[in-house]
């Protein structure tokens, strides 16, 4: 499926759950729209995916979920971006950069980055998580960040996941723990990192879905982590 393809039939999927939501806000970037679903009042979750568009299985994973939520009541309230940076497919995503420019001490925020973060305050998250997909790997993993005395949230979505978890004890050198990577001290100008240090959640993480999985299988692995994340937020 080629780039324009590609957009429209994300769009065409995200038109199905616009006005399914508690609220809906659009945001314009460069021509794009970018599509923010409010479910339930007062927001303590946010959950993102599109970030790097070589990924896109996890926004269709994460679609997916939204589908085939209905009228469920036993997740916490959340806010959805489904579809992030959607200019970023149609520029080189190995390049783009639009997940190292969360503020930090870089202060390297563009105009994406701002738009998103003006609206995200106007909620108190409790917890975020950033789907991805790493499209060299044949196990999944979880980077997380998390407050002293909270239990790790990576570590009981990992060890319920009916996919394999990776077992290296490093990855792309930093610590890995069965599947757990530990990322207080790395990459601070993340979505990730944003959410925590200026958001002030209690956890939050970043997934990586397997890209060697099958097409079917990485959509259903993302969905499967997503729904372990809500679900063990009670």
């Amino acid at each position: 499926m080629d780039v324009t393809a590609r957009i429209n039939d994300v769009y065409g999927e995200i038109a199905k759950i616009n006005g399914k939501s508690r609220k809906t806000h659009v945001f314009d970037h460069n021509g794009y729209p970018i599509y923010a679903f409010q479910y339930g009042r007062n927001p303590e979750v946010f959950v993102s995916s599109g970030m790097h568009c070589d990924e896109w299985t996890e926004i269709y994973a994460h679609l997916f979920f939204l589908h085939n939520l209905g009228t469920r009541r036993n997740f916490p309230p959340f806010v959805s971006i489904p579809f992030i940076n959607p200019v970023g497919l149609t520029k080189y995503p190995k390049r783009d950069r639009s997940n190292r420019r969360w503020g930090g001490k870089a202060k390297t925020e563009g105009i994406l980055q701002r738009t998103i973060r003006n609206y995200l305050s106007r909620f108190n998250f409790q917890d975020s998580l950033d789907m991805h997909e790493d499209t060299d790997m044949r196990r999944a993993y979880v980077y997380e960040r998390f407050r002293n005395g909270k239990a790790s949230l990576a570590r009981k979505i990992l060890d319920s996941l009916h996919y394999p978890v990776l077992k290296a004890e490093e990855i792309y050198k930093e610590e890995c723990v069965e599947g757990v990577v530990p990322s207080n001290h790395i990459e601070e100008n993340t979505l990730e990192s944003m959410m925590f240090h200026d958001f002030e959640t209690n956890h939050s993480l970043t997934s990586e879905v397997p890209g060697k999985l099958s097409r079917e299988h990485r959509v259903k692995c993302g969905t499967q982590i997503l729904t372990l994340f809500m679900k063990h937020l009670h």
